[in-house]
């Protein structure tokens, strides 16, 4: 592929990740003297921040982030034994909070009960984002989606007096247990060998050009995920989630621009590019695992990776399910 091809890389072409600052000032200069003037008793019991599922949580907004579910508004995590009182007072002072501010109007925000700003308890948010109504600790119930638990570690807490929400979230960032990782890494193996190691080649002899587009994308998708689980960090939305590879290391940079340059390639350079990735992924892999062998394909570092795992149970799991 030509090296004069150009294609936007990465979100470079727009101004973005402003809106999680934008939300901190809002709170530090605005909510929070009238918080704490109108609610010192509470104080005790409240956290703020911004996490969740918007692009700002992570960075990656942009100037077409704001037409929707952006701007000056901010969660206020509540502890599960403040009074019903409380909470009803606190959901309705947030309601008369100012919706403007530094010129930038909140835009078509979703409604509170989904849980993406407003007053919202803490066991509340974790359940209804994620589906835990307790800490994880077992592979059981620590196998959620990583754009799940990326979820709810992302953003940034503004203040927590009680504890309790940091306390969950140090808790997600510990990561996944080490052989739920490796299970991870294994179903990562065999879904991207299979997508870019085996269809591909088969499908640009087809010239099926809609295969062709699936393949590469599961193959792209899968290893940006895969590259995640070995630098122990949760993989975000599809959309985000080469930006999200660029920014974890200079070899995850490295990564993104050979995904890139396979994605935008005409059909008969695509073989090669893909390969190219899987040897790339494979050389980091066996820095990670240097006991395991390598016969050049990612299919079978699935099996031995697989090999690891001492839970038999987790070991005999489908790969499906990971």
């Amino acid at each position: 592929m030509s090296a004069k091809t150009k294609v936007g890389l990465f979100m470079d072409n727009c101004e973005h990740g402003q809106g999680l600052s934008l939300v901190e000032q809002y709170f530090t200069d605005v909510a929070l003297p009238l918080l704490e003037k109108d609610f010192s008793e509470y104080m005790p019991y409240l956290a703020a921040g911004l996490v969740g599922p918007g692009s700002e949580c992570w960075g990656f907004d942009d100037a077409f982030s704001r037409d929707h579910d952006w701007g000056p508004q901010f969660c206020l995590w509540v502890s599960s034994s403040i009074s019903k009182e409380a909470l009803s007072a606190l959901h309705a002072w947030y309601k008369n909070l100012p919706v403007d501010f530094d010129g930038m109007p909140s835009s078509n925000m979703q409604a509170p009960d989904l849980f993406r700003y407003g007053v919202i308890k803490v066991a509340d948010f974790f359940y209804v984002h994620a589906g835990l109504s307790e800490k994880p600790d077992s592979w059981q119930t620590w196998n959620k989606k990583e754009l799940v638990l990326s979820m709810m570690t992302n953003g940034k807490v503004f203040f927590d007096n009680a504890g309790e929400f940091t306390a969950w979230r140090k808790h997600l960032q510990g990561f996944y247990p080490e052989e739920l990782r490796l299970k991870k890494l294994a179903a990562r193996c065999f879904i991207s060998g299979q997508s870019g190691q085996y269809n591909l080649p088969r499908l640009v002899k087809r010239k099926d050009i809609h295969g062709i587009r699936w393949a590469e994308f599961t193959f792209a998708s899968t290893i940006c995920s895969l590259y995640h689980l070995l630098q122990k960090a949760y993989c975000p939305y599809p959309k985000w989630e080469l930006a999200s590879v660029a920014r974890l290391d200079a070899t995850g940079l490295v990564l993104a621009k050979k995904i890139q340059e396979l994605l935008t390639a005409p059909e008969q350079y695509k073989v090669q590019l893909a390969e190219d990735i899987a040897q790339f992924v494979e050389k980091a892999l066996l820095s990670h695992f240097p006991l395991i062998s390598y016969n050049g394909a990612l299919m079978p570092f699935s099996e031995q990776l697989n090999k690891l795992i001492r839970d038999a149970s987790l070991a005999q799991a489908p790969l499906y399910c990971f």
